[in-house]
């Protein structure tokens, strides 16, 4: 059998899925392939979408991912959300049972599974995410699963207190969430005032620091952070962003978000395989490689 596997979303033309998920075929001796299927947004977006979602049906694709910007445009078109899909409110992964289709977020763990990596979530503390959009919603709901207080800070404060309300009134936290969750403006300070002493953990959740917005950060520099604060950008291309360059030079831990884009990879292959992809060093020295071949 050989798989057929496709990225719906955006522009696609610096994804990194072809390459990671060709990777994993031949790791698990599976014969396969992966497609980017570029849908821009028009009034013939939920048509196009919806042509796709069918051949899938109907057994041409064996899996799809789903990116920016029909993260949250898919939902209403698929016949299941698990409880992570419903509660993050965005769709990155589409499975097929006969000819239903239902949707996940493995964004949440691949996430978690990297962070992890990094720093002991069993510990505990404070995060603090820059943005409020379904990348933002994925992170909160991992990091609060976790037993984290979470704060986000947004351009648009209400988005930052409509997760908030989302998440608080989820069955996932059956209400206690509220109380480990904060909504900020990037344009209040009061999170400084609020006890920034606690925070462990800093992650951007928005576009900026991406191709095309390569000098923007969504970092306050006028905040000092604790010093033994981390920093984690989701952005992974380019591998150095402007935000990633602030807290180191302000002496701070700081990683992209590649890990976090082959863990869930990882976890959307096993969804559509069954065959469980655990990331080690060789299969992620081996993902660079095909990178760095395709860049020469």
């Amino acid at each position: 059998m050989a798989y057929r596997f496709g990225l719906l979303g955006y522009p696609l033309t610096y994804s990194l899925s072809p390459l990671i998920h060709r990777v994993f075929l031949e790791e698990s001796g599976l014969q396969g392939s992966y497609e980017l299927l570029p849908i821009a947004v028009d009034e013939r977006t939920e048509e196009r979408l919806r042509a796709a979602f069918e051949k899938m049906r109907q057994g041409e694709y064996d899996g799809l991912n789903v990116t920016i910007p029909h993260k949250q445009a898919v939902k209403p078109l698929l016949d299941v959300l698990d409880n992570k899909a419903r509660t993050v409110g965005a769709v990155n992964t589409i499975y097929r049972n006969g000819q239903a289709l239902f949707g996940t977020n493995t964004d949440v763990e691949g996430f978690l599974l990297d962070v992890g990596q990094k720093i002991s979530l069993a510990q505990g503390g404070t995060a603090l995410i820059l943005g409020a959009g379904g990348a933002a919603r994925a992170v909160a709901y991992g990091l609060l699963g976790s037993g984290w207080h979470v704060w986000i800070a947004a351009r648009r404060p209400q988005q930052a207190e409509q997760i908030v309300r989302d998440l608080a009134s989820s069955e996932s936290f059956q209400g206690e969430a509220s109380a480990r969750m904060r909504a900020y403006s990037f344009h209040e300070l009061d999170f400084v005032r609020a006890g920034v002493e606690n925070l462990r953990l800093v992650v951007n959740a928005t576009p900026l620091g991406t191709k095309g917005l390569e000098d923007g950060s969504p970092l306050p520099p006028e905040i000092k952070f604790p010093q033994d604060a981390c920093f984690y950008d989701l952005v992974y291309n380019p591998p150095e962003t402007t935000f990633l360059r602030q807290a180191r030079e302000q002496g701070h831990e700081a990683w992209n978000g590649f890990g976090m884009l082959i863990q869930q990879a990882a976890l959307a292959f096993e969804c559509w395989t069954g065959y469980k992809m655990t990331v080690t060093a060789e299969i992620e020295s081996k993902i660079i490689a095909r990178i760095q071949q395709s860049h020469d």
